[in-house]
């Protein structure tokens, strides 16, 4: 029994560090910047706080706010702080991140239209200080970031207009299901349970137990 639940321990250490190798996995083998899904994930969290689009705002320095270290502090964050359970935490970022690649196919017309509309507006902007400014300002950028964001918005456009786009956005959503198919496994998840309630035992115990001066001979 203790080497069952040892070896449990070590193949359910952290559904954390699972998630995030998942996330590395998806992008080596999609040979993908892993920063628009990592975007993606770190708004599922919460982040960043207030109304601040983080999607705009990490154009210019993406490794400033987004990267595989700050997603990996966010989850600790929720779960040694906040008090989320784990496992539910996991399972429902692996389920959005699932649907978001899939919608990604789904909603290709929109998108387009959406980025086209933009890079109008943009435009429009590049010629008009005081209306950037106030664009901007809200998005936590400055008019002279507009080049920039302009060029980000009108490559996302011209990606969604290749005639191999759907079908390399259905390969993503594929490798995505591959890489997280461990974190969905009911006897994974269920184990993972197990060591938890146990661990939360032991905690219990050595509460109530207390200082080892303090204990009855």
């Amino acid at each position: 029994m203790i080497e069952q639940i040892t070896g449990v321990r070590r193949q359910l250490a952290s559904q954390r560090e699972t998630f995030l190798r998942a996330v590395r996995r998806w992008a080596n083998e999609t040979r993908q910047d892993a920063h628009p899904l990592l975007l993606f994930i770190l708004n599922c969290t919460g982040l960043p706080e207030g109304n601040r689009p983080i999607d705009l705002a990490s154009v210019l320095n993406p490794m400033d706010m987004v990267s595989l270290e700050a997603l990996e502090t966010q989850l600790n964050r929720l779960v040694e702080e906040v008090g989320l359970g784990e496992d539910f935490l996991v399972t429902a970022l692996v389920r959005a991140v699932a649907e978001h690649l899939e919608r990604l196919v789904a909603e290709r017309e929109q998108s387009l239209a959406a980025f086209r509309q933009l890079s109008e507006r943009l435009a429009e902007l590049a010629h008009d200080p005081e209306q950037a400014a106030r664009f901007l300002a809200e998005r936590g950028l400055a008019p002279r970031d507009v080049p920039a964001v302009l060029e980000q918005v009108r490559d996302e456009a011209a990606r969604l207009q290749d005639p191999g786009w759907v079908e390399a956005r259905r390969r993503d959503a594929e490798v995505w299901r591959r890489a997280t198919a461990p974190l969905l496994d009911p006897g994974r998840r269920a184990a993972w349970e197990q060591e938890r309630f146990r661990q939360a035992g032991e905690a219990l115990g050595a509460f109530f137990r207390g200082p080892e001066g303090l204990q009855r001979p």
